[in-house]
């Protein structure tokens, strides 16, 4: 297997300038929702997945490892249930730092929107295409993440 050689350091510093429009290209087109003028999520997020991240991110302020929930179901191990995301990185920050509310969430969402953008365009440079060809690329397929999302 060939190893093909990437020098991350100089591809990041040229891509920069790119990845800062697209993530105004970003901002622009969910302004409403990064400022929080609209909610895009539904009841489904508030009835399943609100209880949850904030049992996590309560525990998480008071430096407790979620692993019990004794708050549901007379109690059952929140360790073994698949939407205990103690371990993901920005779940792990909100929880430690800011706690969790529909806004953090929705922002938490379009941030990850725009990184999976700015994944896409270094891939697409990655694959020997012009910035232009890597720019327009993202720049059409942000908007339709918004249309793709589904009701976490």
């Amino acid at each position: 297997m060939k190893k093909i050689p990437v020098d991350l350091k100089n591809m990041l510093t040229k891509a920069l300038p790119f990845i800062g429009i697209l993530a105004l290209i970003n901002f622009i087109i969910y302004h409403d929702y990064w400022l929080g003028n609209i909610i895009f999520s539904g009841k489904d997020t508030l009835t399943q997945y609100m209880p949850f991240i904030n049992f996590q991110s309560d525990c998480l302020k008071e430096f407790i490892w979620p692993l019990w929930n004794p708050f549901m179901n007379f109690g059952f191990p929140y360790v073994e249930l698949n939407k205990n995301f103690s371990f993901f990185p920005t779940h792990l920050l909100m929880g430690l730092l800011t706690g969790f509310s529909m806004i953090i969430y929705q922002r938490e969402v379009l941030l990850w929107i725009m990184i999976g953008g700015i994944g896409g365009y270094l891939c697409v440079r990655e694959f020997g295409h012009s910035w232009i060809a890597a720019a327009v690329d993202k720049a059409i397929h942000v908007p339709f993440d918004k249309s793709e999302r589904a009701d976490f």
